[in-house]
């Protein structure tokens, strides 16, 4: 019985490690409007908005912490500003 008890254990550490939730980063066109998500990038801090590009799909992004793509705000405000944090090159 404590064999079982501990296999259940052992599973239910894997099952939970396999559903937390890493750096996903959600990316604006320049207009704001959601274009897709991936995970982020080795090194890449939660925060944003950050400007990456000029125009495009890419034009904005969001990282924060979440399992997938779905909690994605599926519009974001755009900074009016050009002190925006920019990651253009």
């Amino acid at each position: 019985m404590k064999y079982k008890m501990f296999l259940l254990a052992v599973a239910l550490v894997v099952a939970s490690s396999a559903v937390q939730a890493g750096l996903i980063t959600c990316w604006y066109n320049e207009r704001g409007e959601f274009t897709g998500a991936d995970t982020a990038e080795s090194g890449t801090k939660a925060g944003g908005p950050v400007r990456k590009s000029e125009s495009g799909d890419y034009t904005w992004a969001w990282t924060h912490e979440a399992q997938d793509g779905t909690t994605c705000p599926r519009k974001m405000p755009v900074p009016r500003s050009d002190k925006a944090d920019s990651g253009a090159e």
